[in-house]
């Protein structure tokens, strides 16, 4: 396999988490990794995101099973910055690198305190009114307690066998997670030796997007992944729901929190639904 020069595919507003992106393709091509030659990764203000001026179909990234990293193998700290340890039994020399690449990244990026401040499912400045009300809807919200860190690694694993004939278990597939959802997106494919996806536009060139999948509607993935997703399903029996939704919406907006100002916004997503 030749060379890569991981410089062409990272445009990053911070040298730092370009250091660390470029450090993280450099890995993932040692270990067998393929990437298409069009593929772009963008860093601003701590969002990372993934373009391609390439068509939708064609391949993208081919991860090798030898780059997954298994995270609830690990021992994770419950602070305001990622940091790990017990993983002499768990990681060889190349995980433990891509690893450390990732958590030194998502540092960079401030991860955790992003999660803390906008999150639905934990910001700690989320009033209750608000919670109340889109409990009638979603009654589960908030009912267990998630750290940040628990709650960052449910938001980027896939549940996949790490070897033959063992079952699936929560994998981080540096790059792979990189990519933003959108409905439509890439779904991915799992040979049993490595994870494969295609550049998928969703209607948002040069942008390329994987589809979290199940379905999920607007305030479900505000909830579940704290992003409000105007291209999700549309909540069911909505003339129902008119009058919740619009208490969602009438409540956030009494307050300065950014948690509400994005289940307000996942809310008017579902009315806008009912409208067309």
């Amino acid at each position: 396999m030749t060379g890569i020069d991981p410089w062409r595919h990272v445009d990053a507003d911070d040298e730092l988490v370009a250091d660390f992106l470029a450090g993280t393709l450099e890995v993932v091509h040692e270990l067998g990794a393929w990437l298409n030659p069009a593929l772009r990764i963008m860093a601003r203000g701590g969002h990372i995101s993934v373009t391609a001026e390439a068509p939708n179909g064609e391949p993208l990234i081919q991860l090798p099973a030898t780059a997954f990293i298994p995270i609830s193998r690990l021992t994770w700290d419950d602070g305001t910055r990622l940091a790990f340890h017990d993983h002499d039994d768990v990681l060889n020399d190349a995980t433990f690198e891509l690893l450390t690449l990732q958590v030194a990244l998502h540092n960079a990026c401030d991860k955790l305190a992003m999660l803390n401040a906008t999150h639905p499912a934990i910001a700690v400045d989320l009033p209750a009114d608000v919670i109340e009300a889109v409990r009638v809807l979603k009654p589960t919200f908030r009912t267990e307690y998630r750290t940040p860190v628990s709650l960052f690694w449910s938001n980027r694993v896939l549940r996949i066998p790490p070897g033959a004939g063992t079952p699936p278990e929560p994998m981080a597939l540096p790059l792979v997670d990189l990519l933003d959802h959108r409905r439509g997106g890439a779904t991915g494919l799992w040979t049993g030796s490595a994870f494969s996806v295609d550049a998928q536009h969703a209607g948002a060139e040069p942008g390329c997007f994987l589809d979290y999948g199940y379905g999920r509607d607007a305030l479900d993935m505000a909830i579940d992944y704290g992003f409000v997703d105007d291209t999700a399903a549309p909540l069911r029996v909505i003339e129902a729901n008119r009058p919740v939704l619009e208490a969602i919406v009438n409540s956030a907006g009494e307050c300065d929190s950014r948690a509400a100002a994005i289940l307000a916004a996942a809310a008017r997503t579902q009315l806008a639904h009912r409208e067309m």
